[in-house]
């Protein structure tokens, strides 16, 4: 499996606007899509006891990171 293949197995929960804002404020334009992508691949549904969480709700773990 090549690493897209990959990263479309991953579960996503997509970024809500307020983290979008602080990526945005936080990091270059040359890091903000990288940014993005781990935390909706890393730090998602793949959390222990975050399986049904909304975008909403994952910001109070995704800040922490």
């Amino acid at each position: 499996m090549n690493y897209l293949g990959t990263l479309e197995s991953l579960p996503m929960i997509e970024l809500s606007e307020k983290t979008i804002q602080i990526i945005d404020a936080l990091f270059g334009q040359e890091q903000r899509a990288h940014v993005y992508e781990l935390l909706r691949t890393e730090c998602a549904e793949n959390i222990p006891f975050c399986e049904n969480h909304n975008p909403p709700n994952m910001e109070r773990i995704r800040f922490s990171f």
